[in-house]
């Protein structure tokens, strides 16, 4: 629902961090940069077994096992002939070039944004490339750390073409990369914790990653941080199951139905909006959580985006679920918004109160907190108050935001909504809603 102007929120705070795979090199080579199946591939060209070799490993044109593994097969074979795996990848890699045409948006978004970080498992240098020298660092093993500080940061965690010798590539390879601790590894950490993350042209299929993810996810359990990992993909739809699996284990949300360019095209379209509003919405956030005679006026919470400017603002300055303050605020700014749907044509007021509690319900787990009696309430009033169809006294609206946003709301949140939804028997729509998704687990 927020999901873009949250990034772009990010993106004016410089606190924006891009997680890029191998889709994003396919994008800006128009699908030239070979996806890892087709590199090893590839490497096999060089054995003098080849067609054998190839058949073995990848019949059909498929691995038969995980391709670190195929790697660390192919990489034992070359050895044999003395020839060098890794330097062959370089050379593969390092012919590919960027298409003009389909790179066009993303060169001119880097180049006009500072402050973005950049972490990559691909062994290109392709976005060095296509950043202006003075804007970027980029950072791989195998190569001196840059003192330096400028507009983009790149970290090639996996390595990159600049240091072939250092690539990540065979099982061997990943095994120490899980196990031994490196700079690399503490600053994927260090990134996903401190930035707004989002997961570009990723399978998310690597196991030394997934790790990570989770760790992200259980030391944020009660922070307005634990939903600010982001997966993109260009699917129009991905199952309510593998949404479920990604937020269970990772705090990862979804965004579906965005490719490479109209995902940054919507980031773009936010930004101006989220530059002017960083920095004064989050001294007004600490006036009044210093202060509990402040509070936000009336017309400022009439307004459809004011309560995510304060839930942004919180993830900026670091405040989290466990605050007591904080929670106090939401429960009192949730109380407002109930009144205000009781004034005089007021029934957008519905609708925005729909809105802020899908919100919420997505971005942190409301049970057993504070929180849970209000928001709650919330719910009940909402529901009880919206409709399938247009009729009087009823908003159309709500029951719209509920319906297409269902699934958005975190697992715990929606089976807590459903279980409270039937047994207070709120209304025929929104027992019709929290099945309507089911709750894959």
């Amino acid at each position: 629902m927020y999901d873009y102007f949250e990034i772009a929120y990010a993106l004016a705070g410089q606190s924006l961090c891009l997680f890029l795979g191998t889709g994003f090199s396919k994008h800006i080579t128009n699908n030239e940069a070979p996806s890892w199946l087709e590199l090893l591939q590839k490497c096999c060209d060089e054995l003098d077994d080849l067609d054998k070799i190839k058949e073995e490993l990848f019949p059909d044109g498929k691995n038969i096992l995980p391709l670190e593994e195929c790697a660390q097969i192919i990489e034992l074979l070359l050895t044999r002939e003395e020839k060098n795996l890794r330097e062959i990848i370089a050379d593969i890699i390092s012919d590919i070039k960027i298409d003009e045409e389909a790179s066009e948006k993303v060169v001119a978004f880097f180049n006009k944004y500072e402050g973005i970080k950049i972490i990559t498992t691909n062994y290109d240098t392709l976005i060095e490339n296509s950043i202006a020298p003075k804007l970027c660092n980029s950072y791989c093993p195998g190569k001196p750390i840059p003192k330096r500080k400028r507009g983009i940061e790149v970290y090639h965690i996996h390595g990159s073409t600049d240091s072939p010798n250092d690539i990540i590539v065979t099982a061997n390879d990943y095994y120490k990369f899980i196990n031994i601790p490196s700079y690399f590894q503490n600053k994927i950490y260090s990134l996903i914790q401190e930035n707004t993350t989002v997961i570009i042209g990723y399978s998310l299929g690597d196991p030394n990653l997934k790790p990570i993810f989770n760790y992200y996810s259980n030391t944020n359990l009660s922070s307005l941080n634990r939903g600010s990992l982001f997966y993109v993909t260009n699917r129009k739809r991905v199952p309510l199951h593998i949404k479920d699996y990604y937020e269970y284990c990772y705090s990862i949300r979804v965004i579906e139905n965005a490719r490479i360019d109209r995902l940054l095209g919507r980031i773009e379209s936010q930004y101006e909006d989220a530059k002017e509003r960083y920095e004064k919405r989050q001294e007004t956030l600490q006036r009044i959580l210093r202060d509990k005679r402040r509070k936000y006026s009336d017309s400022f919470l009439k307004v459809r985006h004011s309560f995510f400017h304060i839930i942004s603002a919180a993830s900026a300055i670091g405040e989290n679920i466990k605050s007591r303050k904080m929670k106090v605020l939401i429960n009192k700014i949730l109380k407002r918004k109930i009144g205000f749907t009781s004034e005089s044509q007021a029934w957008e007021q519905y609708d925005h109160l729909a809105e802020w509690l899908v919100y919420l319900g997505s971005v942190i787990d409301i049970k057993s907190t504070l929180l849970e009696k209000t928001y709650l309430k919330a719910v009940n009033h909402s529901m009880s108050t919206m409709s399938k169809e247009h009729r009087i006294r009823y908003c159309w609206e709500a029951y719209q935001t509920w319906k297409f946003h269902w699934e958005s709301i975190t697992r715990k949140n929606r089976t807590m909504i459903k279980q409270y939804v039937e047994k207070e028997k709120i209304s025929i729509d929104a027992i019709r809603i929290v099945n309507e998704g089911k709750l894959a687990f």
